[in-house]
């Protein structure tokens, strides 16, 4: 029988920023077939609300990851229990984030034991995926700390 091993919640800035602002493919193409391994193999998942986030944007980001639509989760109940939890816990947050799916991301890697990959500032106190993940204990890397935890030389 086939295990999933999955390692990392993607939040939409682990993607749109890598892609768009440090890691372009024209540049970086062996880091994207990395990256498309491991998408493949489901040790990077993200939720369906990070596809919709990637997919209002049509570029060539949208177009790579649309191959591995199944890597990106419909949320189940317990994690929109846990995503309850979290806006109620940080309401502020919610009201003024752009990225809907931020409470989601943090719900899967919470629910699944993962660690959110996202270029959000970690020095920020509140109302950002880190802080979030600080209070309730999930574990959050930048995308160069996930790169280094893969071993992803390129």
């Amino acid at each position: 029988m086939f295990k999933i091993f999955w390692k990392y919640s993607f939040d939409s800035s682990g993607f749109i920023d890598a892609w768009n602002r440090y890691y372009p493919i024209d540049l970086f193409p062996t880091l994207w077939e990395k990256i498309a391994s491991l998408l493949q193999k489901e040790i990077i998942i993200a939720s369906s609300l990070v596809w919709d986030e990637i997919k209002r944007k049509d570029d060539e980001l949208k177009e790579f990851l649309e191959k591995f639509k199944k890597s990106f989760k419909s949320p189940t109940k317990k994690e929109q229990e846990i995503v309850e939890k979290i806006i109620n816990s940080n309401p502020d947050w919610i009201k003024n984030s752009k990225n809907e799916a931020d409470p989601f991301v943090i719900a899967l890697a919470k629910l699944k034991n993962l660690k959110v990959v996202t270029y959000e500032n970690p020095n920020k106190t509140k109302n950002h995926i880190p802080a979030v993940c600080r209070q309730i204990k999930v574990e959050y890397f930048s995308f160069i700390e996930f790169l280094r935890e893969e071993n992803i030389v390129f």
